[in-house]
């Protein structure tokens, strides 16, 4: 990102799509409110600069153009209105199409090859938020063509990408009626599901050392006001920096997936009997573990305590908004699970309170109100 933004002219593409999504960022903090028309503004001049662009042939194609269409998407993450979700995804098919068109020489370069995992990531997240297959990534070109060897987190979606698929057609499944042949295509989801989360253990069980978290302090019993409790029982992580920890919280978010998948499975496959079936026992462990885990991570990315997640050169104003940013992911992923107590699921929705106060991140909070008031009438 630094070599290409200094290498683009004033007015660029990649320029006005940056200074949009930092402007964003900045007017989400409660005291930069007034910045949110002149981050609009320039959102809108990026628009048009990128309707330009993608009519040119070469420039549509470019680095530059890729990675400001990626900016764009940052935009309506940040921005999160209903509207800017749609925006959000319509971006990342924008992305989608830009790297189709580019073939396997954008593998070639390390810049390339960034912006072409980047843009696989986002299109993963797409399908995952819309419960659609990832047909997508199966077509038009080899979405798994890159070597991983480098890369934990391009390892990590090439055993993942098959998630938003198999949801789908657990889903699909569960709708039919429960006869021989339904119930031989749930064993065969299920299968498959148990089968990735083995490959997801083995990979977290490879990472080295300085890929692991550290336990900086153990929290021994429940707090007694969970909804404004800084930490949750168990024990509390630091992690080497901010992308290992992240790489792992995106991990614990698709332990989540691929446990939903195979307990949900179960529990219309063998509705009376499905707590007594091994698979359901042990996927069961792994996701309150996976729930645990990502709410040790909390104090390490909200700055509480000595651990904080920042590099020296940065404001603490701007770690607190890269904190509760890369959490709201993992957290919105422990919130969905149905069987995780009420006081567990309180703290998680006051941590996500926390960073959409203090941080201006409102769409911490974008959490099915259905799931909310069966689970908290009160809030």
């Amino acid at each position: 990102m630094p070599p290409m933004y200094g290498a683009s002219s004033k007015d660029s593409l990649l320029r006005t799509a940056t200074h949009a999504a930092a402007l964003c960022a900045i007017s989400q903090l409660p005291d930069q409110k007034h910045l949110q028309y002149r981050a609009a503004d320039t959102y809108g001049k990026a628009m048009r600069i990128a309707a330009h662009a993608l009519q040119d042939p070469i420039q549509s194609r470019s680095d530059e153009t890729l990675q400001a269409t990626l900016l764009l998407c940052l935009y309506e993450s940040i921005k999160a209105t209903d509207q800017s979700i749609t925006a959000w995804s319509n971006h990342v098919e924008g992305a989608s199409a830009i790297v189709q068109s580019r073939g396997l020489q954008q593998l070639e370069t390390e810049q390339s090859l960034a912006l072409f995992r980047a843009a696989r990531t986002h299109m993963l997240i797409n399908c995952i938020r819309q419960g659609k297959p990832t047909k997508q990534l199966e077509a038009g070109m080899n979405w798994l063509c890159d070597t991983t060897e480098d890369d934990p987190l391009a390892y990590l979606t090439h055993c993942t990408i098959e998630l938003p698929s198999l949801m789908e057609k657990t889903r699909r499944v569960c709708e039919r009626q429960r006869d021989a042949k339904s119930m031989a295509d749930m064993e065969a989801i299920i299968e498959r599901a148990c089968h990735l989360e083995a490959t997801m253990q083995n990979w977290a069980a490879s990472l080295s050392e300085e890929w692991l978290p550290h336990t900086i302090a153990y929290i021994p019993e429940k707090p007694a006001d969970p909804l404004n409790a800084d930490a949750w029982v168990g024990p509390v992580h630091s992690f080497s920096d901010v992308h290992k920890g992240s790489v792992l919280n995106k991990l614990h978010s698709c332990h989540m997936l691929s446990a939903a998948v195979i307990l949900n499975g179960l529990e219309w496959l063998r509705p009376y009997d499905y707590p007594m079936d091994d698979r359901y026992i042990h996927t069961r462990w792994i996701e309150q573990r996976t729930v645990d885990d990502i709410c040790s991570s909390v104090p390490f990315y909200l700055g509480i305590g000595k651990q904080r997640a920042r590099t020296p050169d940065q404001m603490e104003t701007i770690a607190d908004l890269i904190g509760g940013y890369s959490l709201i992911w993992p957290l919105h992923a422990a919130s969905s699970c149905p069987r995780i107590s009420k006081d567990q699921w309180l703290y998680i929705y006051g941590r996500l309170a926390k960073i959409a106060k203090e941080c201006g991140l409102e769409q911490a909070l974008l959490i099915s109100s259905e799931y909310k008031e069966k689970v908290v009438p009160s809030v």
